[in-house]
């Protein structure tokens, strides 16, 4: 028999959902807004969990928040991409904010003044996503619904820029005939596609890079470009034009635009390593992992900039960073939690936090870019 209670939901997780407290257990509630009454129904297979109770659905919203809006998206709710339009573009920013800060303190051991103040840079809410992943299945195009592994059908996607937008609605996006699954990027007057053109270039700031649709390059251009001005900002501010390394690199998105007289590229990914090196023609690229390549560097460096994956940096980097003198070092990362157990042991190893700024990439979602500049 299924439980029912009327909560009040206090504060967003990680992961974008609503949580609450409810007789000492921490209840998960999804599509929920800060300051929320609902009617809740538990899941009785997770009652009585320790941590957490699972919330299978909303029964009712007793009581709005001031911060609910109502969702732009037709698809919200049952297309797994978005994950916060019932809630204020505002609010998200600020919750973004306090999900960061609470990852410091709690993974990271910071107090609440040993952090410097953490700027976010705001996004369009819409229309912002230039790299989408479409699904077919059995005939429908559109994105795997949420919890499920059936195809939510769209006719069209309010976050995808622009260009892409038109073609859903125009229904002149191609398929690709040998694909259940493709990527498309737009951004000003490019267009590429895993079905069509999947090569060419993309203007960001003053640079042309050349770019593959089927190869990782990050969204929301415009916000690109402002994190790109300050990381260039504080390399010349500090006067870094010697030797620079750029772990994770990827096709040279960040490393490109460094005024650094020796760049070394490190990137598994052999794909983007051959865009780097047409991007960046005086770098020395390395197909390589950046683990496999910290265990046996024998060079020092100015800079270093890393943007590693969501699971952070790994062992052999924390060793290999720490080992470093005189070094500046630019940690760009896509998740606070492992951002915050990273910081605490360069911190730990000698480093200081200069600079903190968050970016959000994905509105509408409960995904937030940090860049955090670093000395030793």
């Amino acid at each position: 028999m299924h439980t029912y209670c009327e909560i009040l939901i206090e504060r967003l997780s990680a992961a974008g959902e609503g949580i609450a407290h409810s007789e000492g257990k921490r209840l998960v509630v999804p599509f929920t807004a800060p300051g929320d009454r609902v009617i809740a129904e538990i899941d009785p297979v997770h009652h009585g969990r320790a941590a957490f109770i699972e919330i299978i659905k909303i029964i009712e919203i007793v009581e709005q928040s001031p911060v609910r809006v109502a969702a732009q998206c037709p698809y919200f709710g049952t297309c797994g991409g978005c994950s916060l339009q019932h809630i204020s573009y505002e609010a998200q920013c600020a919750e973004k904010i306090r999900i960061v800060q609470e990852n410091l303190s709690r993974i990271g051991g910071f107090s609440s003044n040993s952090i410097v103040p953490l700027d976010i840079h705001p996004s369009s809410p819409f229309g912002y996503r230039n790299r989408v992943q479409f699904h077919r299945k059995e005939g429908k195009i559109g994105f795997m619904s949420r919890h499920t592994n059936q195809i939510s059908a769209i006719d069209n996607c309010i976050v995808a820029y622009t260009a892409i937008q038109d073609r859903l609605q125009k229904k002149q996006l191609v398929v690709p005939p040998d694909k259940s699954r493709w990527t498309v990027y737009a951004y000003r007057d490019t267009f590429l596609s895993e079905a069509e053109k999947r090569r060419g270039t993309v203007h960001i700031g003053n640079r042309a890079l050349n770019i593959d649709a089927g190869v990782f390059f990050q969204n929301n251009g415009d916000l690109l470009e402002l994190l790109i001005q300050e990381i260039v900002h504080y390399v010349q501010k500090n006067a870094l034009n010697g030797r620079a390394a750029d772990f994770y690199g990827g096709v040279g998105t960040l490393s490109a635009f460094l005024p650094c007289s020796h760049i070394d590229i490190i990137e598994e990914q052999r794909s983007a390593i051959e865009l780097a090196k047409k991007n960046i023609p005086y770098a020395h690229c390395f197909a390589d992992t950046v683990d496999h390549f910290v265990r046996y560097a024998s060079k020092t460096y100015d800079l270093i900039l890393v943007d590693p994956p969501r699971s952070g940096l790994s062992q052999p980097v924390h060793a290999f960073l720490v080992k470093q003198s005189d070094l500046q070092l630019v940690y760009v990362s896509c998740d606070s939690a492992s951002l915050a157990r990273d910081l605490k042991i360069l911190i730990e190893g000698g480093y200081s936090i200069e600079k903190f700024s968050l970016y959000d990439f994905y509105p509408q979602t409960a995904h937030i870019e940090s860049v955090v500049f670093l000395k030793k």
